[in-house]
């Protein structure tokens, strides 16, 4: 009773698996691009907010 429930479900699990798995690919491309925008923009962000303080506009925003 157990491997005759067990095998459809491995193959079913498999399949999924195999679809999942194409999904985090490019999911974990993307993610990764994102998370390095980020991190550039959060850094460009700080380091604007930084140089602009007292300052005024800094230089190299002109």
């Amino acid at each position: 009773m157990k491997p005759a429930l067990h095998h459809p479900d491995t193959h079913a699990h498999s399949d999924h698996h195999a679809k999942s798995w194409k999904v985090a690919e490019l999911f974990e491309k993307y993610l990764g691009a994102a998370i390095a925008i980020g991190v550039i923009v959060l850094l460009a962000g700080l380091f604007y907010a930084l140089t602009s303080t007292g300052s005024g506009t800094p230089t190299w925003m002109r």
